[in-house]
């Protein structure tokens, strides 16, 4: 269940949309809503989710965004999300987790504030959370978090910032490690 949303209304979003359009004519644009993906005519969604509302961003932008997705046929995917991100900057939040495919934000929303928000409401102190990452989108969470970990499979900016490393996600490294720090606190505490 949804416990907060901090989503980007249609008249930031909308506001946004433009801007990139005007900088980068031919962006096609998402938006995942708590109901699902909405998509713009021209996004081609690589995983298409059947009966998704598509038309014009203003028609189908009725309920805060949890994220705008943006593409761009004719932009190098490498160049993407620092160009979008020149263009939106401090409107919203811009990361990616895909390479093509940038992903934008309330302004100050992150998956760090998002746990932040989490842990204060369970007096957990961010020196007791273990966070894992394997893309530039979770890099402000490794960094509020007390103990990070980088899958191997990470992008290398991913790797730079977190204080440890985990086997792949292939190699289900995340399980491995959570099975280890188990094992090594019940044999600390003897519980």
């Amino acid at each position: 269940r949804i416990v907060s949303l901090v989503g980007i209304g249609s008249d930031v979003g909308l506001e946004v949309c433009d801007a990139i359009t005007g900088a980068l004519p031919g962006a096609r644009f998402a938006i995942e809503c708590t109901d699902g993906i909405r998509l713009d005519p021209e996004y081609v969604e690589p995983y298409p989710a059947p009966g998704a509302p598509r038309g014009p961003l203003e028609k189908i932008w009725t309920d805060p965004a949890v994220k705008l997705l943006v593409r761009h046929p004719d932009v190098d995917a490498d160049l993407l999300h620092d160009q979008i991100a020149a263009i939106v900057g401090d409107a919203a939040t811009v990361t990616w987790s895909v390479s093509g495919l940038v992903e934008i934000s309330a302004a100050g929303i992150t998956k760090a504030s998002a746990l932040q928000s989490l842990c204060e409401s369970l007096d957990v102190r961010s020196d007791d959370v273990i966070a894992f990452g394997d893309m530039p989108n979770d890099i402000p969470m490794l960094m509020w978090a007390g103990t990070s970990y980088a899958v191997a499979n990470a992008h290398e900016s991913v790797q730079m910032v977190a204080q440890h490393g985990a086997p792949s996600c292939a190699d289900e490294g995340v399980a491995q490690v959570l099975d280890r720090l188990l094992k090594t606190t019940v044999l600390l505490t003897g519980e």
